[in-house]
């Protein structure tokens, strides 16, 4: 959010802010989402994403935020880390790995889409 706030970021072609869906969290967001869009960052260029989500279903209630991903909490994840091995390593059928690589060709899409 400091980078953000202080407008070092420059005007990004996305803004993926990256957060628990939790109360907190979901303030964090919204703070996030004013700063930059006071800054001049248009609405539709910052999206949510959802990481460690603990739950067998996307978040029901999350305010006004609509995630482009959620993210599940994935113990491949975690086990990567305590191993020091990158997490792009961790199995393919990790639920968390899949999300990111769908994630990633949303951003693929959304890009392509913009040229």
């Amino acid at each position: 959010m400091e980078h953000i706030a202080r407008g070092t970021i420059g005007k990004p072609d996305l803004l993926l802010v990256v957060s628990d869906p939790g109360a907190r969290g979901l303030r964090t967001i919204a703070r996030i989402r004013e700063i930059a869009t006071q800054l001049g960052l248009e609405n539709e260029r910052i999206q949510v994403v959802f990481n460690r989500f603990r739950g067998g279903a996307a978040p029901v209630d999350i305010g006004t935020e609509k995630p482009i991903a959620v993210i599940p909490d994935d113990s491949a994840v975690e086990q990567a880390d305590l191993a020091a091995s990158p997490v792009s390593l961790i199995t393919p059928g990790s639920p968390a790995g899949a999300a990111v690589r769908e994630l990633a060709e949303k951003i693929r899409q959304m890009a392509k889409n913009q040229k």
